[in-house]
């Protein structure tokens, strides 16, 4: 049984699918009940969802998280439990856990692992003997600075595990000299990472070995990725020293430590490969993703095979030009399961060595994350629906209809939700789509306001699977128009890549077409909309402002880059913003191509009232963004207001900010809608 490998918001190669005819009229879905109350915030703080999952070896259990959020201590918990496939009856075995993970069956299925933090607060691998009646979980490592990727042994007697060593403590009076290179660092930084090694530690317990040396480990600079077991005496590691372009595919012998090379770094001008990857069952390959273009990250991933000796290289996704995110090996070695982003839904396709992919069956399912596949064919995974939030779904085999195993959120049948449908328009040559979700108390021939909530990356996608935001939106009686804007990862690699040097002023044109899309409706509004999101999309907020300033009546720019300089120079991906960019901005007149295509730019345009989130914690998108664009707009005169959160993380870490990032959100666009004064700088 294998898991899949971790997600990239990457995609596929050339245009080879055929385009959809543009909708006048949306698809839609129809959601489970129109008679019954309106979606509220409170029923948004009690959802329950699947944190993680794992298909048993025989495909008869699933070990899933089962996660809510306590909002009396500030955190996710996660209560693990055991689902028979067959009755979907659950057995709980760990409940309560907060920083509970890793759900790994063991290869003959007699055993389950997981990871959890000990008494001391550093994680550590747990296993649970799981047919001994009484049998009690077990920590069986005990690893200096904790367990980070691990996995079971293809014999069933140790793990291999990836684990960052302990910075060196100077001696003397250099104990309190804390200096430390900071060249390839992010703007937070306080000390320099540690270096990842390879470690061997019997499932019995005892003492672990470490199998790797050096200073550069199997992954400096914090970047080991990811790894897998190629046989009993052998792991393969996704080696990433630096940067996206150094990635590498290392073969370690546990037994010497001595290593070999499977896949080299590419030339400069060549396919970098990304974290999409793992060992088929038999041992005689390895899966991993390949960008298909110079640039990683902002070209779409692919998904390739090579044999165990590095002599023979397959694309298994050459004829699906779809942006893969996800990946399985099917238990029998000969194909493997892949998910990837497809218009405004999730596929998932079965990639075989030999013959043609297929794209797999889902039905009402439109997002799918955590594939997992048994030994004997069949595919567990997390799905989401229009109307439903995440649940476990298995299929017995890839020709089986999904089976639906939990309905963690059954309230939700019984709410009046907005109607879910897609809208898709052209422009430059390309067919785009949007998701646009409709007022819960929709009204043929009446006209509604509409917010644009846009998607972050820019190489992700909105989809038509169930979203708070949009319906806690829909239950304030507005249109909710998401759109996958050119650099989305919802088709082909030709529009994904059209965003490169282009960050702003194409996706703007894309997101006001599809605009005009939704107003050929005759729905909307139009002397009420507004335009929000976060990151990226509230990168795209701000151009979208500053650009077209006298279409919004309201905007909410949240964890927004605004300065490109600022994301090169201090970001934890500090330079790779340079690919996008034309390269680096302190290099043959750069810099104004870096400028020109920051929201500061133009930021004196804005006449938006404008709200600015963002996280003090921010390493991808750093706050000083965010004071950038609060005061150009204050000092304009723009009523605007900046909400900063003191909490580490890109997104919100927490459900009690979650919920203040959302109520906030809707808060000032309601506010503004409504027409209630707030003046420049002023506080609600």
């Amino acid at each position: 049984m294998r898991e899949a490998s971790r997600c990239v918001l990457l995609a596929a190669f050339v245009c080879l699918m055929p385009l959809q005819s543009p909708s006048a009229t949306p698809r839609l879905l129809t959601p489970g009940t129109a008679t019954g109350r309106l979606l509220t915030p409170d029923d948004v703080s009690s959802l329950a969802s699947v944190g993680g999952a794992a298909l048993s070896p025989d495909g008869k259990r699933v070990a899933a998280l089962i996660s809510r959020n306590d909002f009396i201590d500030n955190r996710s918990v996660s209560s693990l439990v055991i689902i028979d496939v067959a009755t979907g009856e659950q057995r709980a075995i760990a409940p309560g856990r907060a920083r509970i993970g890793g759900l790994k069956w063991s290869p003959n299925g007699d055993r389950l692992a997981w990871v959890d933090a000990a008494e001391d607060g550093r994680s550590q691998i747990y296993v649970l003997a799981m047919d001994k009646p009484g049998a009690r979980a077990v920590s069986v490592t005990n690893i200096g600075t904790g367990v980070g990727a691990y996995d079971w042994n293809p014999d069933g007697g140790s793990f291999a595990i990836l684990s960052s060593e302990a910075p060196e403590v100077r001696a003397g009076e250099e104990r309190h000299n804390k200096s430390f290179d900071a060249s390839r660092g992010d703007y937070m930084a306080k000390a320099a990472p540690g270096v990842t090694h390879l470690w061997v530690a019997p499932v019995s317990g005892g003492a672990a070995k470490r199998i790797t040396s050096g200073k550069e480990g199997v992954g400096s600079m914090g970047w080991a990725i990811d790894m897998d077991w190629l046989d009993a005496r052998s792991v393969v590691i996704v080696q990433r020293p630096r940067d996206f372009r150094e990635a590498s595919l290392q073969v370690v012998n546990v037994t010497d430590g001595s290593r070999r090379t499977l896949v080299a770094p590419p030339a400069a001008d060549q396919s970098p490969l990304q974290t999409l990857f793992g060992a088929s069952p038999d041992g005689t390959r390895v899966a991993f993703g390949r960008v298909r273009g110079p640039l990683a990250l902002w070209y779409p991933n692919g998904v390739v095979s090579v044999t165990a000796d590095g002599k023979n290289t397959i694309d298994l996704s050459a004829t699906v030009d779809r942006s893969f995110r996800e990946l399985v090996w099917a238990g029998d070695s000969k194909s493997a399961f892949a998910a990837a982003s497809d218009e405004t839904r999730y596929s998932i396709w079965q990639l075989p060595i030999q013959g043609a992919a297929k794209k797999l069956a889902l039905g009402d399912i439109t997002m799918v994350t955590g594939l997992s596949a048994s030994n004997t064919g069949a595919l567990a995974f997390v799905g989401s629906t229009a109307y439903s939030s995440n649940d476990l779904y298995v299929m017995t085999s890839p020709t089986a209809k999904p089976k639906r195993l939990t309905n963690l959120n059954p309230q939700l049948e019984t709410l009046r939700l907005g109607r879910v449908g897609n809208v898709s328009w052209q422009l430059d040559g390309f067919n785009q789509q949007g998701v646009l979700t409709y007022p819960a108390e929709f009204v043929p021939g009446k006209k509604y306001p509409l917010v644009l909530v846009i998607h972050g990356g820019p190489m992700s996608s909105s989809s038509e699977s169930f979203s708070t935001l949009a319906q806690l939106m829909a239950a304030r009686g507005w249109l909710v128009f998401e759109p996958n804007y050119r650099g989305s990862n919802s088709t082909c690699t030709a529009f994904m890549t059209a965003v490169i040097n282009d960050s702003g002023e194409g996706p703007g044109r894309d997101i006001m077409a599809g605009i005009d899309a939704v107003k050929r409706l005759g729905i909307v509004d139009e002397s009420r909309i507004a335009a929000s999101g976060w990151s990226y999309g509230g990168y795209m907020t701000g151009w979208l402002i500053s650009h077209y300033p006298t279409v919004w009546r309201a905007a909410v720019a949240g964890a927004a880059i605004t300065d490109w300089h600022d994301s090169y120079n201090l970001s934890d991906l500090n330079r790779t913003y340079a690919y996008p960019l034309n390269g680096s901005p302190w290099r043959d007149g750069n810099g104004d191509n870096f400028r020109k295509q920051s929201v500061l730019e133009s930021a004196e345009r804005i006449r938006t009232p404008t709200l600015i989130l963002h996280n003090v914690g921010d390493r991808r998108v750093p706050i000083t963004n965010a004071y950038k664009l609060y005061h150009a707009l204050e000092d304009n005169g723009v009523p605007v207001q900046f909400i900063a959160y003191p909490v580490e993380g890109h997104s919100m870490p927490d459900p009690v900010h979650q919920r203040d990032m959302q109520r906030r959100w809707i808060g000032w666009i309601d506010a503004r809608f409504r027409d209630e004064p707030l003046t420049s700088g002023g506080a609600e």
